[in-house]
This record gives structure tokens, sequence and C-alpha cells, in this order.
């Protein structure tokens, strides 16, 4: 069997986040902020993100991502790109891109 470039293999249908995945605001160090994916069908089995950003922490789970941050001691705030996967129960996946950006204590 030959896979079609851009489609998804074993007959499932693609998976589409239609919700709760957007941009994040964190206020100060060690307050979390959930992120709770809805999709187009289906059932969110797990949801994970990834950044490259350092002062990021990233607690996955079954249905959310937590995301938080270290202190932020400059005098500006700061900002990072955030992948969040989503992934049914067919094994499907689909990923958006947030931003986290942090206030300055």
């Amino acid at each position: 069997d030959l896979a079609v470039l851009g489609t998804v293999s074993k007959g499932e249908k693609p998976l589409t986040i239609t919700g709760g995945v957007t941009d994040v605001e964190l206020v100060k160090a060690g307050t979390a902020v959930d992120v709770t994916p809805t999709v187009a069908e289906g059932t969110v089995t797990k949801v994970t993100a990834t950044t490259s950003a350092k002062w990021i922490t990233i607690t996955p789970s079954a249905t959310k991502v937590s995301i938080s941050a270290s202190a932020n001691n400059e005098t500006a705030k700061r900002t990072a790109e955030v992948t969040v996967v989503v992934t049914d129960e067919t094994g499907a996946t689909a990923s958006k891109v947030i931003k986290v950006t942090q206030k300055y204590n």
C-alpha cells in the first residue's frame, strides 16, 4: 500500500482542534494555566506540548496540558512559542502553536 501525501493512514479521519488552544498570559511564577483542547470529532485521549523556552514548565495529561513558568526577574515581559499536540482515541494527532507571555515581577 502506498500512502498519499497529506492523508491519514488506516482510514482514520483527520483530527481538527476546534477550541481551547489559545495564547496564554502567565501572571506570576508557579501559577499554572490549563490549556484544554476540544476536537471536531472523537475524544481527546492525550495532550502534550513542547517548547524551547527554559523558563516554561509543561505538565501533560489525558485531557489538558498545564503551563507554568519560573520567576521573571527581568524588566520586561517575555514571550515564547509552545506547540500543543492533541491525540484522539484512534491515534490521530493535531497540533497548534500558541504564544505564552509572562509579565515581569
